[in-house]
């Protein structure tokens, strides 16, 4: 690209995303190529700064004639004639599919989360010594706890009423690495008793080594 912004040189797959020959391409400015818009919101600034002397990187989406809404990457890199910048060579990698499997993972996390926040259950996560390392709002509202702040570390112990229970439990799903108990008596931080059902699972390393306790309670003290 010459100072210009008009196209001297483009490649086989820059004709092929553009849906266009090479002859329908050099010769041609940005703007003709790419549409005033995407020129002056997305690509002059970059090789205004690249005419500078400076590499850019940047992304951004485009409409293109033979694909429709793409994701790239751009790297503009000065050439240097005599010491000063005559053009700049623009690489542009498509990454619409990377794009499209994060905004779809962003997604799929928002909706869990919004789903794990509003469901009745409280979900708990431990240390293999059963020590609480976190928990989701559910939790906190059955136990009668202000913040998660209060239960780092504290033992899932604490909220059984019986604590021989607690053990012959744990002995259980250490062995069988997933368990699902219902009407167990527990207690909340105000020594309130409630009626639960626990389930939890351990979750291992590649090594097959314990290293959480994932686990759910749900109050049914009611029913």
């Amino acid at each position: 690209i010459n100072r210009n912004y008009v196209y001297e040189k483009v490649n086989r797959t820059f004709c092929m995303n553009q849906n266009r020959v090479a002859d329908q391409i050099v010769g041609y400015s940005i703007e003709d190529i790419w549409g005033r818009d995407n020129f002056v919101r997305n690509i002059k600034n970059n090789l205004d700064n690249c005419f500078e002397g400076r590499v850019v990187y940047y992304q951004a989406n485009f409409e293109t004639p033979a694909w429709g809404k793409r994701y790239y990457e751009v790297i503009m890199k000065p050439v240097f004639t005599d010491q000063r910048v005559t053009h700049v060579l623009s690489e542009t990698f498509d990454v619409t599919e990377i794009k499209l499997k994060e905004q779809a993972a962003t997604e799929i996390e928002w909706e869990f989360r919004n789903l794990e926040s509003n469901l009745p259950i409280g979900f708990f996560r431990c240390d293999t010594d059963f020590r609480l390392l976190g928990a989701n709002r559910a939790f906190l509202r059955i136990f009668h706890l202000e913040n998660e702040t209060e239960i780092l570390k504290m033992p899932l112990r604490y909220f059984y009423s019986d604590s021989e229970l607690f053990d012959f439990h744990c002995g259980k799903l250490l062995e069988e690495k997933a368990i699902s108990f219902g009407r167990i008596n527990l207690r909340t931080l105000k020594g309130n008793e409630i009626i639960g059902r626990v389930s939890a699972f351990v979750v291992s390393d590649g090594m097959g080594n314990p290293i959480y306790i994932d686990g759910a309670v749900e109050d049914f003290t009611r029913e």
